[in-house]
């Protein structure tokens, strides 16, 4: 009864139960105690990994749950999970990054409009070559945690604008101020990586992880994507 009450009429308060739930998930994941139970069972999943994940895998958003991310990540491929990032997902990262090297030495950089990867770049004294680094290490930082970069060549078999239409209006269901022109591109990625998830399936509806071969991990937490 306090959820609901909370959800209907105190959002800030729904929102930290929300993160706690999060938080508890992964935390229970990697305290898990028998995972050798489990040693090997994932060989024919097919993980790709949404963007969150991977700023928080690298540690660009610097709020410190990069160890959290990478016990995941270990215990995936413990389990011999094929982990990927679509390529429309690696150059968001891309244009993240790119966004946080324009900024980074900018007189109006404003830390109240910035993404959390530029807060942590400011706050860390990086210049912009230490950015241009990590953006030329990238895929060889995502390959050295087993993630391959993929690219699929589309054959969409589902209605995307649909879909598209779907996705807003769940947006709106939680912030009816939600500004769709100005998250378009997100937006337009989502329904990319749903797509190719269900272009991979080929149809099959499968009813458990191990069945399903092809899964689109999202962020359990939200992560602004914008650029300052």
């Amino acid at each position: 009864d306090f959820v609901i009450y909370t959800e209907a009429y105190d959002t800030e308060i729904f929102n930290y139960i929300v993160d706690i739930a999060a938080g508890h998930i992964i935390a229970s994941t990697i305290l898990c105690r028998d995972y050798s139970k489990f040693q090997g069972k994932l060989n024919n999943l097919n993980i790709y990994l949404d963007t969150g994940i991977i700023l928080n895998l690298i540690g660009y958003d610097g709020n410190n749950k990069t160890f959290a991310y990478e016990e995941l990540i270990t215990s995936l491929n413990e389990q011999k999970a094929n982990l990927f990032i679509f390529q429309h997902t690696f150059d968001e990262v891309l244009v993240i990054l790119s966004g946080c090297l324009e900024w980074i030495n900018n007189p109006y950089y404003d830390p109240s409009k910035a993404n959390p990867v530029l807060i942590h770049f400011y706050e860390q004294g990086y210049s912009k070559s230490d950015i241009e680094l990590k953006i030329q290490n990238l895929e060889k930082d995502l390959g050295n945690h087993g993630i391959r970069v993929f690219q699929l060549s589309p054959q969409p078999l589902i209605n995307e604008k649909d879909l598209m239409s779907l996705i807003i209006s769940l947006y709106k269901e939680k912030d009816p101020y939600f500004d769709e022109i100005g998250k378009d591109n997100t937006i337009y990625r989502d329904v990319k990586s749903i797509s190719y998830i269900y272009q991979l399936r080929n149809g099959q509806r499968p009813v458990g992880i191990r069945s399903a071969k092809f899964i689109f991990l999202n962020n359990p937490l939200d992560i602004p994507k914008s650029v300052n």
